[in-house]
């Protein structure tokens, strides 16, 4: 069965997680120390959404979230521009779009 360009981007991702070696400390902060897991539970917007996963490697982070329909997409970049303004996060942004 083909993938679609998006299955395709979400398996590529997720080998890339899997092949980064996990640099313990820098991961252990960015996922729960005072970054990406008090950042998600303390914005305004999040409860739109359910964060299904945070997980750091070495060079980047993975997010899992689902949102509960497909409005809170304008939401989720709105999320993703406040964190990007957060003084720690010194990281580019990819994103993939998936109708569960």
């Amino acid at each position: 069965m083909d993938m679609s360009p998006s299955e395709q981007w979400v398996a590529r991702n997720q080998a890339e997680l899997e092949s980064e070696p996990k640099d313990d400390s820098w991961a252990y902060f960015m996922e729960q120390s005072l970054s990406l897991s008090q950042f998600m539970g303390g914005h305004p917007l999040i409860s739109q959404f359910d964060v299904l996963h945070v997980e750091c490697r070495t060079t980047f982070c993975q997010i899992q979230v689902v949102g509960f329909d497909d409005s809170t997409w304008p939401n989720w970049l709105s999320i993703m521009y406040d964190l990007r303004q957060e003084p720690w996060a010194e990281f580019y942004e990819s994103g993939s779009s998936q109708p569960w």
